[in-house]
């Protein structure tokens, strides 16, 4: 399924040059060569708000068979805040689906305090507010094999290709990375592809 997937987002792309291309950057790989490939899971606690569901987050269990659109992010990433914003407005005006299955994992846990992210994107009063759940690892976290559901020594950040600030990924339901883009400001043509992707699973 994941061949067919790439594949025809592959033919889309040699008929759409300069609508969805254009909006990946050099560094993107859906075939990167060092990506696990057992499938993966993470379970990591949240903000602690309602849309965050729970206090303890299991990805693949909340996105109940679906694929996930995560935004890796950090509270100072101007970047971050652009993507944010742009998905929020596109949930509310209909161009993705109020049934995606969308989470932020934030990437500097190290340099950056919870209270920090929260201020950022957890406060409704905030311009890049977050209506969807913010998960929240510990440096140098580990993931979880969906497989077989035992913990790995695989560090989180290595296991999703090690994500800048931003990055936007797909992990499918059955926990396999499928997509990425590590377009720094938000970009309709990026959403559009996003779109597309999700909508084929």
């Amino acid at each position: 399924m994941r061949c067919y997937i790439l594949a025809l987002l592959m033919l889309t792309s040699l008929f759409s040059v300069g609508c969805i291309t254009s909006s990946i950057s050099d560094d993107q790989d859906n075939t990167n060569e060092n990506l696990e490939d057992f499938p993966l899971n993470v379970i990591f606690p949240t903000l602690g708000r309602d849309v965050d569901i729970t206090t303890n987050y299991n990805l693949l269990d909340q996105a109940n068979n679906r694929s996930t659109l995560i935004l890796w992010a950090g509270a100072g990433c101007s970047g971050c805040h652009d993507w944010t914003q742009m998905l929020r407005g596109e949930l509310e005006n209909g161009n993705i689906s109020n049934d995606s299955h969308i989470v932020t994992i934030h990437r500097y846990p190290k340099f950056e305090s919870t209270t920090q992210i929260y201020n950022v994107y957890g406060n409704e009063s905030s311009n890049e507010y977050a209506p969807w759940p913010i998960l929240m690892p510990q440096d140098g976290a580990f993931v979880w094999n969906a497989e077989t559901g035992d913990l790995t020594d695989v560090k989180l950040t290595d296991a999703f290709d090690n994500p800048v600030t931003p990055t936007l990924q797909i992990i499918d339901s059955d926990g396999f990375l499928i997509w990425q883009s590590r377009t720094y400001w938000a970009d309709t043509n990026v959403i559009a592809e996003i779109s597309t992707v999700l909508n084929m699973l």
